[in-house]
């Protein structure tokens, strides 16, 4: 009795296990995923910027500072320019007293406003030079009211000689006694009177301005 149904059981799970293994074997395979195949990507190098070639500006020559030219007082020396003018006062050779017939001249002009004890406001305050001989010449300043301070330049031996233009500059004392001021100058010069130097003293035309805003 017993084997009876073990093989009535048995009978259908074979049955079972048949059609599962065909069912199995009509199931197809998933097919796999096509290659995707990528090229060497190639990314282009940025061109560079072009250079740009940034020319300064030459200096000028000191022939060029000026068309100017300097007759001499005698017959046998030639015109020469003011950058040869200035060779020669640099070499300290006598014949540039040739050239310098004239008195010195001299102009200042502009105004100078302090807005505080170390810094100030420079309106084209300037001196204007013609015809100064020698580096060892002065620059005097008359202070109006008088005070103690310095004014530049003072001296002609930075100065572009004979001739040029050069900034005014104020040192103030540490406590200035007014808070307006006149500048006026002079120079001196020398030239060749007789066969002997002679020191003159040419007074400048205008006047500097320096105000006190502080």
């Amino acid at each position: 009795m017993k084997s009876k149904i073990y093989i009535a059981i048995a009978i259908p799970i074979i049955f079972l296990a048949i059609f599962w293994f065909k069912g199995a074997k009509n199931i197809t395979e998933p097919t796999s995923s096509p290659t995707v195949t990528i090229s060497n990507i190639v990314i282009p190098t940025p061109s560079l910027s072009p250079q740009i070639s940034v020319t300064s500006n030459p200096k000028p020559s000191s022939t060029a500072t000026s068309g100017k030219t300097f007759k001499p007082s005698v017959s046998n020396l030639p015109t020469i320019n003011l950058a040869q003018l200035h060779n020669l006062i640099e070499k300290n050779d006598g014949k540039f007293y040739y050239y310098l017939t004239q008195p010195a001249t001299c102009a200042i002009s502009g105004k100078i406003t302090f807005l505080s004890h170390n810094m100030a406001q420079i309106e084209k305050a300037n001196f204007i030079y013609s015809g100064i001989d020698s580096p060892a010449r002065q620059i005097k300043w008359v202070i109006s009211p008088s005070d103690d301070f310095q004014v530049s330049p003072n001296l002609a031996a930075p100065l572009y000689l004979p001739e040029g233009e050069n900034i005014v500059g104020v040192n103030l004392p540490l406590s200035p006694k007014y808070k307006n001021y006149t500048l006026t100058a002079s120079v001196t010069y020398g030239r060749v009177v007789n066969g002997g130097l002679t020191v003159s003293e040419s007074k400048c035309s205008g006047s500097v301005v320096v105000d006190l805003s502080y």
